[in-house]
């Protein structure tokens, strides 16, 4: 199973269960915050990790609310606010999430498509593997795609990466810097 489904079938879980205690039909508080502690601190690491610090500060908070250490004494309507809210932040949180990474796969596409098939051959298209092994694959570390021009033979291979927020950005400055053997 892909990561990303994985993760999917954690959030669509973790929401799950949110649901059940809002509407009284599961009562084990202690299992769900549990739960929430170890959950939305993966998603935080995968938030700060992927540059979205607002993001993982938020699911960090919504993880000392929840923990089951010290849990503060709060109201049971209070508590289903504080459900709701969780429940709306996951899924918003899902939504930014595998939007970016959609985002980079038609990015992907779109760059395969400035290469006709009448004029080139894809000669490999690298597929990140080491997300299926969950193992460090070789291959991974080649370029995204390698064309060969069918007229006369030349290889091009390039690297893909999309930046949605490059423009915009002060951490990218004022574009990439290559070095001469790149």
């Amino acid at each position: 199973m892909s990561e990303n489904k994985t993760l999917k079938i954690i959030i669509i879980i973790q929401i799950l269960m949110l649901v059940f205690v809002i509407l009284g039909i599961a009562d084990s508080y202690n299992i769900l915050r549990w739960d929430i502690l170890f959950i939305n601190g993966t998603l935080a690491l995968i938030s700060i990790s992927t540059r979205r610090y607002i993001l993982g500060i938020i699911l960090i908070g919504f993880s000392i609310l929840f923990n089951p250490i010290w849990t503060p004494h709060l109201t049971k309507t209070n508590w289903i606010i504080a459900d709701i809210f969780l429940i709306f932040f996951l899924l918003y949180w899902s939504w930014k999430y595998f939007q970016n990474y959609n985002k980079g796969l038609e990015f992907e596409r779109f760059i395969q498509n400035k290469f006709p098939k009448e004029d080139w051959t894809i000669v490999e298209y690298t597929k990140d593997l080491h997300k299926k092994f969950n193992r460090f694959v070789e291959a991974d570390s080649n370029p995204d795609f390698i064309f060969r021009k069918k007229i006369n033979e030349k290889i091009i291979a390039i690297e893909c990466k999309y930046r949605s927020d490059f423009w915009q950005s002060k951490k990218w400055g004022l574009g990439l810097s290559w070095d001469n053997n790149q």
